[in-house]
């Protein structure tokens, strides 16, 4: 059983104009093709009034068997998806595809740049019958543990020369009957 699959993904990704006065237009990855041809540059596919959709990059979706839980729970969710991440590219296109994910917990972990844009783009049926196998194929929960508790209380060392303050021995109360 292989511990690692995948699997060549096609991301499209769609440009909107927008009614901003501040930008011209919004950038969204909006769909995934399994199983894509790789590409040279961004190809238009089709076009409209007011937007155009690219394929954009074809990358690698891969599954790693130490994500078999997200896999899960992505599955749970009302709309799997497949997490696409983009950062600013200063070429021809605003936008680099930097990779997509199955993993509901690196997408989440993009979130935090500041520069990146990740967007959830609806799973494809073909795409989310070949992440339902391989989860199901690799995923064992990890079995509950009760934890014990520690009976005896937790005793100070003697640390860097002070007493501890808690523990053995008679505290230190000072001297007798307030004599200094």
């Amino acid at each position: 059983m292989d511990k690692s699959e995948t699997m060549s993904v096609g991301i499209v990704v769609e440009r909107r104009e927008s009614r901003s006065p501040w930008i011209d237009a919004v950038w969204k990855p909006v769909s995934i093709i399994p199983g894509a041809p790789a590409i040279e540059g961004w190809r238009e596919l089709a076009s409209g009034e007011g937007w155009r959709q690219f394929h954009a990059a074809t990358v690698t979706l891969e599954l790693h068997h130490t994500d078999s839980e997200s896999y899960k729970y992505n599955l749970s969710t009302r709309t799997p998806s497949i997490f696409v991440v983009m950062e600013p590219d200063d070429g021809d296109m605003p936008w680099h595809v930097l990779l997509a994910t199955a993993s509901a917990y690196e997408g989440e972990s993009y979130l935090t740049s500041d520069e990146g844009m990740v967007e959830a783009v609806p799973m494809p049926e073909e795409i989310r019958a070949w992440v339902r196998d391989f989860a199901e194929a690799h995923f064992s929960p990890e079995p509950f543990k009760k934890r014990k508790r520690d009976r005896t209380p937790a005793m100070e060392e003697e640390k860097f020369g002070k007493q501890p303050i808690f523990g053995r021995g008679e505290p230190d109360r000072g001297p007798e009957n307030g004599d200094a």
